[in-house]
């Protein structure tokens, strides 16, 4: 009788509780490392998107404003225009939004330069 515990013992397959208990301890570590450089890796791609869709959104605006507006308009400075008239337009296949803060576009025109900023819109979200 007695040989058949040992024999049983020794056959058991399985991880004791202190095993279980030191691999979950383990991947805790693991964890508390890696979603922070996650999280990280995220939030630098979204930045780079922001910055790719400003100058896409810049370039189809020095486009549109060499295209479609004239030059009188453009020496005295009385122009408007926005990411729906880019899309209307054709200059833009679709209306980017800040990645982060699923924002749109806003574009004003100061002299020769074009500046395109993130804002909230209200109707446009």
């Amino acid at each position: 009788m007695i040989k058949e515990i040992v024999k049983r013992k020794e056959n058991q397959k399985g991880f004791t509780l202190l095993e279980l208990i030191i691999v979950m301890a383990i991947l805790t570590v693991l964890a508390a490392i890696a979603i922070p450089k996650y999280t990280g890796v995220l939030d630098d791609s979204k930045k780079k998107a922001n910055i790719a869709n400003i100058k896409m959104i810049e370039e189809a605006a020095d486009l549109y404003m060499t295209n479609e507006v004239d030059n009188t308009a453009l020496k005295t400075g009385d122009i408007s225009t926005s990411t729906h008239t880019l899309l209307d337009k054709k200059y833009l296949k679709a209306i980017p939004k800040d990645p982060k803060n699923n924002d749109v576009y806003t574009i004003t025109r100061t002299g020769d330069q074009i500046v395109v900023t993130p804002k909230v819109t209200a109707g446009y979200n």
